[in-house]
């Protein structure tokens, strides 16, 4: 049976993974916002920083987005080129950046 957004599992599935690891740069983030980058959970043991943290969750996301990509699902020069406009446009909205 064809699902409503023709969507096949592994298109789906790739999503899913895609969503996952955003949501914990998300969460990883608030973190950061409330204590700190190189603050820790009081109960880690391995002391493992925000920022350590953060930069697993990034690394997450561009496994996600290669696999999306190796799945034909996305198109690298579209990514590249809406990268490159991003970093042209966002400047007028940053108020601490040199």
């Amino acid at each position: 049976m064809e699902h409503f957004n023709n969507l096949t599992p592994k298109e789906d599935e790739l999503l899913a993974l895609l969503m996952e690891e955003c949501g914990e740069v998300i969460q990883v983030i608030g973190k950061i916002m409330r204590h700190g980058l190189e603050s820790w959970h009081p109960t880690d043991d391995a002391l493992v920083s925000n920022r350590s943290l953060l930069e697993l969750e990034i690394g997450h996301v561009i496994a996600a987005y290669e696999r999306l990509h190796d799945a034909s699902i996305v198109r690298t020069t579209v990514v590249e080129s809406s990268r490159a406009r991003k970093h042209l446009t966002v400047e007028k909205w940053l108020h601490h950046q040199e």
